[in-house]
């Protein structure tokens, strides 16, 4: 049992590491403004994705190993789940744009 107290220990820190997150966004907008804008198309990019693990004894090595070669495998899957969720979330944004007032404001300062 001394041998396994080395090893897993109760208490450890971990954290997580996206090296980073790129968004292309094409938005429709038709010329009547009463109609809303719409998201066209979304491009996401994810860069390395990783995972720090300190406190845990050796299964910090063990964790890893195994939270920094899944994601990774697994990024397309990511991004295609992340897609539809990113876009609506823009398009819900959207929703909340009073566009002729923004184009009001924009003509006054001109």
């Amino acid at each position: 049992m001394g041998m396994l107290k080395n090893v897993i220990r109760k208490e450890g820190v971990m954290g997580f590491r996206l090296e980073y997150l790129r968004a292309q966004v094409k938005l429709q907008q038709p010329a009547n403004l009463e109609k809303l804008p719409t998201v066209d198309g979304i491009e996401l990019e994810l860069g390395n994705i990783g995972v720090l693990s300190d406190g845990a004894g050796t299964l910090d090595y063990i964790l890893e190993a195994f939270f920094n070669i899944i994601p990774n495998l697994f990024r397309k899957q990511i991004i295609n789940s992340l897609e539809p969720i990113v876009s609506q979330a823009i398009e819900d944004e959207l929703k909340k744009l009073n566009l002729e007032e923004i184009i009001e404001e924009k003509l006054k300062k001109q």
